[in-house]
């Protein structure tokens, strides 16, 4: 039975150690706090990472000609 009951030890499948993680309904302030600044700064990238990949998108799959000018559809 283990003594820490505020925390549990997170492991990957294979069995790697990725360290301890509190209970939400038992997290103090600083960690509640900690929690939403990496949310919002991870948040904050990936909005970034996804506009950068649309300019991207468009720069690569824009239009290879221009349209014609008026006075060539008179002529």
């Amino acid at each position: 039975m283990p003594h820490h009951t505020h925390e549990i030890e997170v492991c990957t499948p294979d069995g790697r150690r990725l360290g301890p993680a509190h209970l939400a309904d038992q997290a103090i302030r600083q960690q509640l706090a900690a929690l939403r600044r990496a949310r919002t700064q991870r948040a904050r990238r990936l909005r970034a990472e996804a506009k950068a990949a649309e300019q991207l998108r468009r720069d690569r799959f824009a239009p290879a000609t221009t349209p014609p000018t008026r006075a060539a559809w008179t002529h």
